[in-house]
């Protein structure tokens, strides 16, 4: 008997909510449906549950606001659909500098996705909290897959937070708080500490993790007090807050707020009328005019971004750095060619770009290199000088001929040294590792169209991800299978045991071995534990920024 097309989409209907209904969850929240059409590289099932939200829309009077949670639902929330996209605009698209932008996502995006191997609130999984990067201005949860992770024991989140001017803005004063994209990031945390179960997760034992700006989230989510006893391990990838693009100056902060409310027709003060005008400002005007800022390709690095706030209650950062402390285990690194995915945007920009790197370096590298967080105005050149004669002698800095001496002066630059140096102030343990193997497709192929070449910035996560929205078509090597599977041993033994267990040899804190810096290197016939990560590089930059601080110093005493 042939059966009508209505009855057909019917019997579909139907059976894909009965899929859904025999994977509904119960939490604090409400009941939440999910899906398990999903599976891993070794077939295993995943309990998927995706885009739901922790936080009421940042919309309307709550634009430029701290989130505020949701209220608890009534009816089964449906956790089938992507995550969405909160605003931004597109890599490729900044790179342009000129012209309009498109831009991609909603401003009501404060979701997160679950993946669980086990949804029994008996089973008591570590949790993975992943925090995905972007410079604080682009990203989503969406390209982060759990089909590799999901091959061990974990339960997975990935998170969305407010990007760019939505997520940085800031008057200096309550009307506009700072940070609201990092306290968008707390209160998912704090979503997962209180719902995770559920989802077979343990609470007790959360690891928030992430790469590029995602890393310096980790570590600045560590010290924040808004997150205490809600995090147990961190493990921060290419990023901390102390590389010189991670945190902009609080007067600076509020110097681009002001600037960003003139160009959108709004008054620069007081703040109550900046803020109700800005509220209304439409979306595209917005980060249309947040491109106004950027004076090179690479400059500034971060538009709007974290700060340090005033020691209010509600402050995710109310102090420097150095003066918040975490006793929480840490793992931490960089990939040996971070410079790379720079140069590659150098060259996709251009032959202006490279052109002026060669030709007037004086004026570039302190854009370049974000040399303005560390050293003042009047030493900028000197510093420069310094740097182009450290890594290029009396040589120009040619794209063509010192490709190899451009990206180890970015990596440098823009991570490493900022890397080690949280590796040494960080109150816990902390361990330090360098990523070195070069997969079948890289972030510079995307960039550069092949023109760079090394283990790029970003090229880590083809490990943990397969990032098949980045890369279509991607293959993998046998190769690049089992260091893929290594890698998450590694990133999950951590996550279960705030330290590494499965090596034959014992991996130290920084701490223990604080004159070899003491490192894992992550490598094809590996991982292997070796001593002095780069270490005329890294005294390099260390004796740049030990001048600058002992002429500051001198200053203040003589002025006293």
């Amino acid at each position: 008997m042939e059966i009508s097309l209505c009855v057909k989409l019917f019997l579909i209907f139907t059976c894909r909510i009965l899929i859904c209904r025999a994977l509904e969850v119960s939490t604090p929240c409400g009941k939440i449906i999910g899906f398990d059409t999903l599976r891993t590289r070794n077939g295993r099932v995943i309990h998927s549950f995706t885009s739901i939200p922790f936080a009421k829309p940042p919309v309307g009077p709550l634009r430029f606001k701290e989130p505020q949670p949701l209220d608890p639902w009534t009816e089964p929330l449906d956790a089938t659909k992507n995550a969405s996209f909160c605003p931004q605009i597109d890599l490729f698209n900044r790179l342009k500098m000129k012209g309009p932008s498109q831009v991609r996502g909603q401003e009501d995006c404060l979701v997160l996705n679950v993946y669980s191997p086990n949804v029994n609130k008996a089973a008591k999984l570590p949790v993975m909290v992943w925090i995905h990067g972007g410079g604080y201005q682009r990203g989503s949860s969406v390209f982060y897959g759990p089909e590799l992770l999901l091959d061990k024991d974990i339960v997975l989140v990935t998170v969305n937070y407010r990007l760019g001017v939505l997520g940085f803005l800031s008057t200096g004063d309550n009307v506009i708080p700072a940070n609201n994209g990092l306290k968008d990031q707390a209160l998912a945390i704090k979503w997962v500490h209180d719902n995770i179960e559920s989802f077979g997760g343990n609470p007790g034992l959360v690891t928030v993790f992430g790469q590029s700006s995602g890393g310096s989230s980790v570590h600045l989510n560590l010290l924040s007090p808004l997150n205490k006893g809600l995090i147990h391990r961190g493990i921060a990838m290419s990023g901390t807050g102390h590389c010189p693009w991670a945190i902009i100056s609080p007067q600076l902060a509020k110097d681009r707020t002001k600037a960003l409310a003139v160009l959108c027709g709004c008054p620069s003060e007081p703040s109550d009328e900046l803020l109700k005008c800005m509220q209304e400002v439409h979306l595209a005007l917005l980060l249309e005019m947040s491109k106004r800022f950027h004076d090179w390709i690479l400059s500034p690095a971060v538009v709007f971004g974290p700060t340090i706030e005033s020691e209010v209650n509600g402050a995710f950062l109310p102090k420097e750095l150095d003066y918040l402390k975490s006793e929480i285990p840490l793992m931490t690194g960089v990939t040996t060619g971070e410079g790379g995915y720079l140069a590659s945007i150098i060259s996709r920009g251009g032959s202006q770009y490279e052109n002026e790197l060669k030709d007037i370096p004086q004026y570039v590298l302190p854009k370049a290199l974000i040399l303005k967080s560390g050293f003042p105005s009047d030493k900028l050149s000197s510093v420069a000088r310094q740097i182009q004669e450290f890594y290029f002698g009396d040589r120009p800095i040619d794209m063509n001929a010192s490709m190899e001496y451009i990206i180890n002066m970015f990596t440098d630059g823009w991570f490493l040294h900022g890397t080690v140096e949280t590796a040494k102030k960080h109150h816990g343990d902390t361990y330090l590792y360098l990523y070195d193997y070069q997969h079948a497709v890289s972030f510079n192929d995307v960039l550069s169209g092949g023109k760079v070449k090394g283990v790029s910035h970003s090229d880590d996560l083809l490990d943990l991800f397969p990032l098949t929205l980045r890369f279509p078509q991607r293959t993998w090597t046998e190769a690049d299978v089992e260091v893929s599977k290594k890698t998450i041993d590694i990133v999950t033994d951590f996550a279960e045991n705030g330290r590494l267990t499965f090596l034959d040899s014992k991996l130290e804190p920084v701490r223990k071995t604080a004159k070899t810096h003491q490192y894992l290197h992550i490598i094809a016939r590996g991982p292997l534990i070796k001593e002095n990560l780069y270490p005329k590089r890294l005294s390099f930059w260390q004796s740049l920024l030990d001048s600058q601080s002992e002429e500051t110093e001198l200053l203040r005493q003589t002025s006293r």
